[in-house]
């Protein structure tokens, strides 16, 4: 079966999305559930809470896998972080490859004094969330 790197990046989407989807819904059932556990028993949300910790946990280890699996089926770019580590990997096969990849890591690294180089939206979003009044009070 041929991969492309477009269907690659589509099911990174997906999965990305539904990782986010996947979250607001535990913040969602974890609110509704803790009160009603505490009355069964004291540490009941905790281990609840620690349940589906360990959970979340396994079903990103598949996600990094089946991630790496299809960058490397589609052939598509990898980040900086796996530029590094391929690089690591490679320095002891051919020196001038480990090192064409490490310069290419180097030319993605993020720079702190770069931030200060995006543009007046940016920095008008981030002030009218930082203004914005906070919700307080119990809300179940």
């Amino acid at each position: 079966m041929l991969y492309t790197p477009g269907i690659a990046l589509r099911l990174n989407v997906l999965l990305s999305a539904l990782g986010l989807v996947a979250g607001k819904g535990a913040s969602f059932i974890s609110a509704r559930t803790s009160y009603p556990l505490s009355q069964l028993s004291p540490n009941g949300p905790f281990y609840l809470s620690a349940g589906v910790t360990g959970f979340s946990f396994a079903i990103n280890l598949v996600y990094i896998s089946i991630s790496k699996w299809l960058i490397r089926e589609a052939g598509a770019e990898l980040e900086d972080a796996e530029l590094r580590t391929e690089a690591k990997r490679r320095s002891v096969v051919s020196m001038t490859e480990a090192q064409a990849i490490q310069q290419v890591a180097d030319k993605r690294r993020f720079k702190i004094r770069e931030v200060f180089k995006l543009g007046d939206v940016v920095w008008a979003y981030v002030q009218v969330v930082s203004l914005r009044p906070r919700q307080t009070g119990n809300h179940l």
